[in-house]
Protein backbone atom coordinates (compact mmCIF):
# COMPACT_ATOMS: atom_id res chain seq x y z
CA UNK A 1 0.00 0.00 0.00
CA UNK A 2 2.85 2.82 0.86
CA UNK A 3 4.89 1.64 -2.12
CA UNK A 4 1.36 2.52 -4.46
CA UNK A 5 1.00 5.90 -1.97
CA UNK A 6 5.18 6.87 -3.47
CA UNK A 7 4.64 6.07 -6.46
CA UNK A 8 1.64 8.37 -6.75
CA UNK A 9 3.48 10.90 -5.13
CA UNK A 10 5.99 10.18 -7.09
CA UNK A 11 4.33 10.84 -10.23
CA UNK A 12 2.97 14.25 -9.21
CA UNK A 13 5.94 15.12 -7.99
CA UNK A 14 7.34 15.16 -11.63
CA UNK A 15 4.23 16.12 -13.00
CA UNK A 16 4.94 19.32 -11.25
CA UNK A 17 8.38 19.69 -11.69
CA UNK A 18 7.90 19.42 -15.13
CA UNK A 19 5.17 22.09 -15.42
CA UNK A 20 7.58 24.27 -13.47
CA UNK A 21 10.63 23.45 -15.75
CA UNK A 22 8.11 24.26 -18.95
CA UNK A 23 7.21 27.88 -17.16
CA UNK A 24 10.95 28.41 -16.59
CA UNK A 25 11.71 27.81 -20.19
CA UNK A 26 8.97 29.87 -21.17
CA UNK A 27 9.72 33.32 -19.13
CA UNK A 28 13.21 32.42 -20.37
CA UNK A 29 12.52 32.78 -24.10
CA UNK A 30 10.19 35.77 -23.76
CA UNK A 31 12.70 37.60 -21.83
CA UNK A 32 15.51 36.64 -23.67
CA UNK A 33 15.12 35.98 -26.58
CA UNK A 34 14.69 39.70 -28.52
CA UNK A 35 12.45 40.71 -30.79
CA UNK A 36 14.05 41.81 -34.27
CA UNK A 37 12.60 44.95 -36.63
CA UNK A 38 13.29 46.08 -39.64
CA UNK A 39 12.32 48.83 -41.82
CA UNK A 40 12.85 49.01 -45.32
CA UNK A 41 11.61 52.93 -47.38
CA UNK A 42 11.62 54.29 -50.55
CA UNK A 43 10.56 57.66 -52.12
CA UNK A 44 11.14 58.83 -55.53
CA UNK A 45 9.55 61.43 -58.08
CA UNK A 46 6.87 58.65 -58.94
CA UNK A 47 6.22 56.42 -55.87
CA UNK A 48 6.16 56.12 -51.84
CA UNK A 49 6.67 53.05 -50.28
CA UNK A 50 7.29 52.08 -47.03
CA UNK A 51 7.72 47.99 -45.36
CA UNK A 52 8.06 47.10 -41.86
CA UNK A 53 8.63 43.88 -40.49
CA UNK A 54 8.45 42.69 -36.83
CA UNK A 55 9.41 39.08 -36.12
CA UNK A 56 10.23 36.97 -32.88
CA UNK A 57 11.61 33.36 -31.92
CA UNK A 58 12.86 32.53 -35.68
CA UNK A 59 10.37 33.99 -37.56
CA UNK A 60 7.33 31.79 -35.68
CA UNK A 61 5.50 35.05 -34.80
CA UNK A 62 5.68 37.67 -37.21
CA UNK A 63 4.00 40.90 -38.40
CA UNK A 64 3.96 42.87 -41.58
CA UNK A 65 3.18 46.25 -42.19
CA UNK A 66 2.95 47.81 -45.81
CA UNK A 67 2.05 51.15 -46.76
CA UNK A 68 0.39 53.23 -48.62
CA UNK A 69 -0.24 49.99 -51.56
CA UNK A 70 -1.68 47.96 -50.71
CA UNK A 71 -1.51 49.18 -47.19
CA UNK A 72 -1.64 45.62 -45.48
CA UNK A 73 -1.28 44.56 -42.00
CA UNK A 74 -0.79 40.60 -41.24
CA UNK A 75 0.28 38.95 -38.28
CA UNK A 76 0.53 35.54 -38.36
CA UNK A 77 1.67 32.35 -35.97
CA UNK A 78 4.02 29.84 -37.61
CA UNK A 79 1.85 29.08 -40.65
CA UNK A 80 -1.34 30.24 -39.35
CA UNK A 81 -2.64 34.04 -40.07
CA UNK A 82 -3.88 35.56 -36.91
CA UNK A 83 -4.80 38.58 -38.44
CA UNK A 84 -4.92 40.22 -41.95
CA UNK A 85 -6.19 43.71 -42.25
CA UNK A 86 -7.51 42.82 -46.19
CA UNK A 87 -10.02 40.09 -44.94
CA UNK A 88 -11.51 42.28 -42.19
CA UNK A 89 -12.20 45.44 -44.90
CA UNK A 90 -13.96 42.70 -46.82
CA UNK A 91 -16.03 41.47 -44.96
CA UNK A 92 -18.27 44.65 -44.37
CA UNK A 93 -18.38 44.82 -48.09
CA UNK A 94 -19.97 41.49 -48.26
CA UNK A 95 -22.18 42.67 -45.45
CA UNK A 96 -23.59 45.44 -47.40
CA UNK A 97 -23.77 43.82 -50.81
CA UNK A 98 -26.30 41.24 -48.34
CA UNK A 99 -28.10 43.97 -46.70
CA UNK A 100 -28.17 45.82 -50.36
CA UNK A 101 -30.23 42.55 -51.83
CA UNK A 102 -32.59 42.28 -48.73
CA UNK A 103 -33.59 46.00 -49.31
CA UNK A 104 -34.15 45.93 -52.70
CA UNK A 105 -36.58 42.76 -52.23
CA UNK A 106 -38.24 44.65 -49.49
CA UNK A 107 -38.64 47.80 -51.55
CA UNK A 108 -40.40 45.63 -54.97
CA UNK A 109 -42.40 43.92 -52.16
CA UNK A 110 -44.02 47.72 -50.59
CA UNK A 111 -44.26 49.08 -54.61
CA UNK A 112 -46.75 45.68 -55.42
CA UNK A 113 -48.35 46.74 -52.19
CA UNK A 114 -48.46 50.32 -52.52
CA UNK A 115 -50.25 49.63 -56.29
CA UNK A 116 -52.85 47.46 -54.85
CA UNK A 117 -54.31 50.10 -51.72
CA UNK A 118 -54.12 52.56 -54.67
CA UNK A 119 -56.43 50.96 -56.86
CA UNK A 120 -58.90 50.47 -53.54
CA UNK A 121 -58.34 54.41 -52.33
CA UNK A 122 -59.10 55.54 -55.98
CA UNK A 123 -62.45 53.93 -55.99
CA UNK A 124 -63.34 54.88 -52.26
CA UNK A 125 -62.02 58.72 -52.50
CA UNK A 126 -64.27 59.08 -56.02
CA UNK A 127 -67.15 58.04 -54.13
CA UNK A 128 -66.42 60.32 -51.21
CA UNK A 129 -65.33 63.33 -53.04
CA UNK A 130 -69.37 63.40 -54.53
CA UNK A 131 -70.94 63.47 -51.05
CA UNK A 132 -68.68 66.07 -49.99
CA UNK A 133 -69.05 68.58 -52.41
CA UNK A 134 -72.94 68.78 -51.36
CA UNK A 135 -72.04 68.66 -47.87
CA UNK A 136 -69.75 71.62 -48.50
CA UNK A 137 -72.06 73.72 -50.61
CA UNK A 138 -74.33 73.75 -47.57
CA UNK A 139 -72.04 74.84 -44.92
CA UNK A 140 -70.61 77.77 -47.24
CA UNK A 141 -74.11 79.11 -47.51
CA UNK A 142 -74.47 79.16 -43.63
CA UNK A 143 -71.10 80.98 -43.14
CA UNK A 144 -71.99 83.78 -45.42
CA UNK A 145 -75.32 84.12 -43.74
CA UNK A 146 -73.10 84.50 -40.14
CA UNK A 147 -70.88 86.60 -41.09
CA UNK A 148 -73.11 89.19 -42.15
CA UNK A 149 -75.37 89.15 -39.32
CA UNK A 150 -71.71 89.83 -37.19
CA UNK A 151 -70.65 92.78 -39.12
CA UNK A 152 -74.10 94.36 -38.40
CA UNK A 153 -74.20 93.71 -34.83
CA UNK A 154 -70.02 94.97 -34.37
CA UNK A 155 -70.92 98.04 -36.41
CA UNK A 156 -73.35 99.36 -33.72
CA UNK A 157 -71.54 98.35 -31.05
CA UNK A 158 -68.58 100.28 -32.24
CA UNK A 159 -71.12 103.57 -32.76
CA UNK A 160 -72.36 102.98 -28.92
CA UNK A 161 -68.48 103.08 -27.78
CA UNK A 162 -67.88 106.05 -30.01
CA UNK A 163 -70.95 108.24 -28.04
CA UNK A 164 -70.07 106.81 -24.58
CA UNK A 165 -66.46 108.58 -23.80
CA UNK A 166 -65.49 108.97 -20.16
CA UNK A 167 -64.21 112.32 -18.96
CA UNK A 168 -60.99 112.47 -17.94
CA UNK A 169 -60.13 112.61 -14.17
CA UNK A 170 -57.58 115.00 -12.63
CA UNK A 171 -56.56 112.65 -9.57
CA UNK A 172 -54.91 110.07 -11.35
CA UNK A 173 -53.02 112.21 -13.13
CA UNK A 174 -51.72 113.33 -10.19
CA UNK A 175 -51.08 109.49 -8.78
CA UNK A 176 -49.15 109.03 -12.48
CA UNK A 177 -46.71 111.57 -11.25
CA UNK A 178 -46.18 110.55 -7.50
CA UNK A 179 -45.05 107.42 -9.08
CA UNK A 180 -43.27 108.33 -11.61
CA UNK A 181 -40.75 110.73 -9.29
CA UNK A 182 -41.17 107.47 -7.16
CA UNK A 183 -39.86 105.28 -9.84
CA UNK A 184 -37.04 108.01 -10.25
CA UNK A 185 -36.00 108.06 -7.03
CA UNK A 186 -35.90 104.11 -6.89
CA UNK A 187 -33.44 104.55 -9.74
CA UNK A 188 -30.98 106.63 -7.88
CA UNK A 189 -30.63 104.33 -5.35
CA UNK A 190 -30.11 101.12 -7.23
CA UNK A 191 -27.58 103.04 -9.09
CA UNK A 192 -25.68 104.04 -6.39
CA UNK A 193 -26.01 100.78 -4.86
CA UNK A 194 -24.46 99.01 -7.95
CA UNK A 195 -21.55 101.20 -7.18
CA UNK A 196 -20.51 100.36 -3.92
CA UNK A 197 -20.82 96.74 -4.69
CA UNK A 198 -18.46 97.39 -7.83
CA UNK A 199 -16.29 99.07 -5.13
CA UNK A 200 -16.40 96.17 -2.62
CA UNK A 201 -15.65 93.69 -5.86
CA UNK A 202 -12.39 95.43 -6.70
CA UNK A 203 -11.20 95.10 -3.23
CA UNK A 204 -12.03 91.64 -3.08
CA UNK A 205 -10.09 90.91 -6.61
CA UNK A 206 -7.03 92.82 -5.17
CA UNK A 207 -6.75 91.12 -2.28
CA UNK A 208 -7.55 87.52 -4.03
CA UNK A 209 -5.15 88.16 -6.46
CA UNK A 210 -2.17 89.38 -3.56
CA UNK A 211 -3.39 85.97 -2.23
CA UNK A 212 -2.87 84.53 -5.37
CA UNK A 213 1.02 85.90 -5.66
CA UNK A 214 1.49 84.63 -2.29
CA UNK A 215 0.22 80.98 -2.92
CA UNK A 216 2.23 81.00 -5.99
CA UNK A 217 5.69 82.42 -4.60
CA UNK A 218 5.46 79.90 -1.64
CA UNK A 219 4.61 77.15 -4.81
CA UNK A 220 7.73 77.93 -6.06
CA UNK A 221 10.11 78.15 -3.19
CA UNK A 222 9.11 74.40 -2.52
CA UNK A 223 9.99 73.14 -5.42
CA UNK A 224 13.15 74.83 -5.70
CA UNK A 225 14.04 73.23 -2.25
CA UNK A 226 12.82 69.92 -3.51
CA UNK A 227 14.74 69.96 -6.92
CA UNK A 228 18.00 71.57 -5.05
CA UNK A 229 17.45 68.24 -2.60
CA UNK A 230 20.09 65.72 -2.94
CA UNK A 231 17.51 63.07 -3.18
CA UNK A 232 15.98 64.42 -5.74
CA UNK A 233 19.36 64.55 -7.95
CA UNK A 234 19.85 60.84 -6.96
CA UNK A 235 16.63 60.19 -8.38
CA UNK A 236 17.08 62.16 -11.32
CA UNK A 237 20.31 60.34 -12.25
CA UNK A 238 18.75 57.19 -11.88
CA UNK A 239 16.16 58.09 -14.27
CA UNK A 240 18.80 58.96 -16.64
CA UNK A 241 21.17 55.76 -16.62
CA UNK A 242 17.91 53.48 -16.75
CA UNK A 243 16.36 55.41 -19.84
CA UNK A 244 19.74 55.42 -21.68
CA UNK A 245 19.70 51.34 -21.22
CA UNK A 246 16.40 51.32 -22.20
CA UNK A 247 17.44 53.32 -25.51
CA UNK A 248 20.68 51.15 -26.04
CA UNK A 249 18.29 48.60 -26.26
CA UNK A 250 15.72 49.79 -28.55
CA UNK A 251 18.11 51.73 -30.93
CA UNK A 252 18.41 50.97 -34.03
CA UNK A 253 21.92 48.15 -34.86
CA UNK A 254 22.30 49.56 -38.29
CA UNK A 255 20.63 52.43 -40.07
CA UNK A 256 21.47 53.29 -43.86
CA UNK A 257 19.46 56.69 -44.81
CA UNK A 258 20.60 57.86 -48.44
CA UNK A 259 18.83 61.20 -49.43
CA UNK A 260 18.75 63.92 -51.81
CA UNK A 261 16.98 67.07 -50.84
CA UNK A 262 16.54 70.43 -52.81
CA UNK A 263 14.54 73.25 -51.26
CA UNK A 264 14.31 75.40 -54.46
CA UNK A 265 16.58 78.04 -53.01
CA UNK A 266 20.55 77.58 -52.31
CA UNK A 267 20.70 79.07 -48.69
CA UNK A 268 18.02 76.64 -47.07
CA UNK A 269 19.65 74.15 -48.75
CA UNK A 270 22.51 75.07 -47.21
CA UNK A 271 20.88 75.32 -43.90
CA UNK A 272 19.98 71.72 -44.46
CA UNK A 273 23.64 70.87 -45.02
CA UNK A 274 24.96 73.01 -41.60
CA UNK A 275 22.40 71.06 -39.39
CA UNK A 276 23.71 67.74 -40.77
CA UNK A 277 27.12 68.75 -40.10
CA UNK A 278 26.32 69.91 -36.71
CA UNK A 279 24.53 66.34 -35.57
CA UNK A 280 27.29 64.36 -37.51
CA UNK A 281 29.05 63.28 -34.42
CA UNK A 282 25.98 61.59 -33.35
CA UNK A 283 24.45 60.01 -36.72
CA UNK A 284 28.82 59.17 -38.18
CA UNK A 285 28.18 58.06 -41.58
CA UNK A 286 24.31 56.46 -41.10
CA UNK A 287 22.77 59.17 -42.52
CA UNK A 288 23.98 60.28 -46.25
CA UNK A 289 22.51 64.15 -47.86
CA UNK A 290 23.11 64.85 -51.39
CA UNK A 291 22.10 68.41 -52.10
CA UNK A 292 20.62 69.88 -54.89
CA UNK A 293 20.49 73.45 -54.43
CA UNK A 294 18.35 74.57 -57.81
CA UNK A 295 15.27 71.98 -58.37
CA UNK A 296 13.21 71.13 -55.25
CA UNK A 297 13.64 67.43 -54.70
CA UNK A 298 13.26 65.57 -51.64
CA UNK A 299 14.36 61.60 -52.34
CA UNK A 300 15.80 58.81 -51.14
CA UNK A 301 15.82 55.30 -49.29
CA UNK A 302 15.68 53.80 -45.23
CA UNK A 303 17.14 50.46 -44.02
CA UNK A 304 16.91 50.14 -40.10
CA UNK A 305 17.31 47.43 -38.36
CA UNK A 306 17.47 46.65 -34.69
CA UNK A 307 16.01 44.26 -31.73
CA UNK A 308 14.73 44.27 -28.40
CA UNK A 309 15.22 42.33 -25.51
CA UNK A 310 12.49 42.24 -22.77
CA UNK A 311 14.31 41.46 -20.06
CA UNK A 312 16.63 45.00 -20.17
CA UNK A 313 12.88 46.90 -20.18
CA UNK A 314 11.58 44.86 -16.74
CA UNK A 315 14.79 44.82 -14.93
CA UNK A 316 14.44 49.03 -15.87
CA UNK A 317 11.12 49.27 -15.00
CA UNK A 318 11.58 46.93 -11.65
CA UNK A 319 14.77 48.91 -10.24
CA UNK A 320 12.91 52.68 -10.94
CA UNK A 321 9.59 51.10 -9.55
CA UNK A 322 11.14 49.95 -5.96
CA UNK A 323 13.87 53.34 -5.70
CA UNK A 324 13.61 54.79 -2.73
CA UNK A 325 14.52 58.03 -3.82
CA UNK A 326 12.28 58.46 -6.61
CA UNK A 327 9.40 57.36 -4.46
CA UNK A 328 10.15 60.08 -2.09
CA UNK A 329 10.23 62.47 -5.05
CA UNK A 330 7.27 61.73 -6.47
CA UNK A 331 5.17 61.91 -2.95
CA UNK A 332 6.84 65.30 -2.48
CA UNK A 333 5.93 65.95 -5.54
CA UNK A 334 2.08 65.27 -5.10
CA UNK A 335 2.87 67.12 -1.44
CA UNK A 336 1.56 63.55 0.24
CA UNK A 337 3.15 64.07 3.17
Amino acid sequence: MLHIILMILKIIGILILAVLALLLIIIGVVLFVPIRYRVNGKKDEESFFVKAEVYWLLHLFRLKALYPEPGRIVVKVLWFTVYDSEEESEKPKKEKKKKNRKAKEGKLKNKQEKKSEKSRNKTQNEAEKTEGKTVRNTIEENTKENTLHQKKAENIEETTECLEQPEQVTEETIEDEKGKIGKLIDKIKEILQKILDICKNIRYTITRFCDKIKEIWANIQYYLELFGEEETKRAFSMCKEQLYKIWKNIRPQKCMVDLKIGTGEPDTTGYILAVHGMLYPLIGNNVRIEPDFENQVMEGTVFIKGRITIFVLVCAAIKLYFDEDIRYFLKRFKREE
